[in-house]
């Protein structure tokens, strides 16, 4: 979860880069003008709007599939497809 915190702000800028319409200029879409506009407009704010409810949801995506793997590898173990470890 570090990592997508470092990469957060980027990905803001990336999502709104995204949804502008196809025939916008390219000036306007250029992610360094965006990002600029964003801070220009609105501060620091929208870089980090949303970053709680993503690592949350980050948490919980994480465990289940954490999860899954261990049933999935049990489950297999049972079945006699996984090895055990050489020692």
């Amino acid at each position: 979860m570090a990592c997508w915190a470092s990469i957060y702000p980027v990905d803001v800028v990336k999502s709104i880069v995204q949804a502008l319409p196809p025939d916008a200029p390219l000036a306007e879409r250029r992610m360094l003008a965006v990002a600029k506009g964003l801070y220009r407009r609105s501060g620091w704010r929208p870089f980090v709007n949303g970053f709680s409810a993503c690592m949350v949801r980050a948490f919980v995506c994480n465990a289940v599939t954490f999860a899954g793997f261990e049933l999935a590898l049990s489950q297999m173990d049972a079945l006699g497809f996984v090895e055990p470890p050489a020692d």
